[in-house]
């Protein structure tokens, strides 16, 4: 469950910027990148469940937010696999890593198709 709080964390930035394996990406930047983005003084579970937090995030563009971050999120793959690193064996050393883009993807893919 740690593992998978931490990705979310790192999908939810990601909808603002790249983020760099190379660089420092600790959980406590992460959490002062989010508390920055969402202009709050403590950036906790009860502000990231709150409502309005997604619609802060995503703001008048939500589906280009959305597309960017698994666009981000693809370039840490493409990164990862470059580094011949894989994802179920090697997670604890590919920081950040997110996989849930590809439900996320999958999902828009879903709404369009039956939406038009």
């Amino acid at each position: 469950m740690q593992v998978y709080n931490y990705a979310e964390k790192f999908l939810l930035v990601m909808h603002f910027q790249n983020l760099n394996p190379k660089e420092s990406n600790s959980k406590r930047e992460i959490i002062r990148l989010m508390r920055d983005y969402l202009e709050v003084a403590k950036y906790t579970s009860s502000v990231k469940a709150a409502k309005g937090t997604i619609g802060k995030i995503l703001g008048s563009n939500g589906n280009e937010k959305i597309r960017s971050a698994i666009e981000n999120a693809k370039e840490l793959e493409k990164y990862w696999q470059n580094e011949n690193k894989i994802y179920l064996k090697d997670i604890v050393k590919m920081n950040p890593s997110v996989d849930v883009y590809k439900l996320i993807e999958r999902l828009l893919d879903e709404i369009v198709y039956l939406c038009g």
